[in-house]
């Protein structure tokens, strides 16, 4: 089955191909490596990708570090993550991510356990991710999905009473509202809340999307918190319902990318006896705009 939404097949330069992913939204794209340099055809077609179909899977990669920061580089300046003492020795712009742990029992990575809790990445610093890229370097022989809900979507069918509610209003972000125990008490002092619309416009394709998330949102301003709180779950209750959703299953040398402006994501659990080993890179974006 081909992708039918708005980027057409004849905007992938030969061979690359495209497909829909099994869900509501998503395409896989083979035939391309992304060891070498792209042709500004090539990236263009796969940066369009991301705009139109928010979820983007590239298969079959075999990636050094230094090779993902390069690509991640074309979308725009990397953000390194405020946990330092899971960078790459390297890159510090990567992150590493991973279930395992080293022999003298410490983790391998950040995100262990994994984060089941739905959250848009960096929605705690001013100027959020704009792209996540995340490669596969091992995975399990099940397990530890990914899931994605489209916040745009959800956005657009939401009832017409709670999305005139939502528009203007603001709320606070910050790590330490999903994981305090997980920062040092210097890293605590140096990202303090961020504020940002409830509703954000998308730089890209105009759309209008939910820009809260269970992990990181903390109250809206404005509101008494017992009705913040209720607010909150309303809208939770409606954005990340199964039709909004896409469960993405991991193939080792996968390389996936979402737009943090549209969707919002979390893990599922890998088994404890297998690991599952990710390298990540967050491409910045601009200040969420209201509508």
């Amino acid at each position: 089955m081909e992708a039918t939404a708005h980027t057409a097949l004849e905007a992938f330069p030969m061979p690359m191909r495209v497909q829909p992913l099994d869900g509501a939204f998503g395409v896989r794209i083979t035939d391309v490596d992304l060891s070498a340099p792209l042709d500004d055809a090539t990236f263009g077609a796969i940066r369009q990708a991301l705009v139109d179909h928010h979820v983007v899977a590239i298969a079959g990669q075999h990636l050094s570090a230094g090779e993902l920061v390069a690509f991640s580089e074309r979308f725009g300046e990397l953000e390194p993550h405020l946990l330092t003492q899971f960078h790459h020795p390297d890159h510090p712009a990567v992150l590493t991510l991973s279930n395992w742990r080293l022999p003298d029992g410490s983790p391998k990575g950040a995100a262990n356990p994994p984060d089941p809790i739905f959250h848009s990445d960096l929605s705690y610093r001013p100027t959020p991710t704009w792209v996540t890229l995340l490669y596969a370097v091992t995975v399990p022989d099940h397990g530890g999905d990914t899931l994605f809900a489209d916040m745009a979507a959800a956005y657009d069918a939401l009832p017409a009473d709670l999305r005139d509610r939502l528009d203007g209003l603001r709320a606070a972000h910050n790590y330490a509202y999903r994981y305090p125990e997980r920062m040092t008490d210097a890293q605590r002092d140096a990202n303090p809340d961020v504020v940002h619309p409830v509703v954000r416009l998308h730089p890209d394709s105009l759309k209008k999307a939910v820009f809260i998330n269970p992990s990181f949102t903390g109250p809206i301003l404005g509101l008494p918190a017992d009705e913040g709180e209720a607010l909150k779950a309303r809208i939770y209750d409606h954005c990340l319902a199964d039709r909004f959703r896409l469960r993405y299953r991991w193939r080792q040398g996968d390389l996936l990318m979402w737009d943090n402006a549209a969707v919002v994501h979390s893990a599922t659990p890998a088994p404890e006896d297998q690991e599952r080993t990710m390298l990540r890179t967050t491409v910045v974006g601009g200040a969420p705009v209201p509508v």
